[in-house]
């Protein structure tokens, strides 16, 4: 789920998990998108591990940025 409570599916390859802010995330690369994204845990649902092995990817992602307490504005 995002933010918005909208559900999606992805295969990744996962890199590294990183907690900020009181949260976890996974930094991974997803298939569908050909890049790495970033994940929090907490909204993940029906994690399934694959068979399918893959080689580790020699970049690295971006460092995840601090995550806010406020939330989001939503006026402009």
């Amino acid at each position: 789920y995002n933010s918005m409570q909208e559900v999606s599916k992805r295969k990744v390859e996962p890199f590294r998990l990183c907690f900020k802010g009181n949260s976890w995330y996974l930094q991974a690369f997803c298939l569908e998108k050909q890049e790495f994204r970033t994940f929090k845990v907490s909204r993940m649902d029906k994690v399934e591990l694959l068979e399918k092995t893959f080689i580790p990817y020699r970049t690295y992602p971006p460092e995840i940025e601090a995550v806010s307490k406020e939330p989001p504005s939503l006026i402009p």
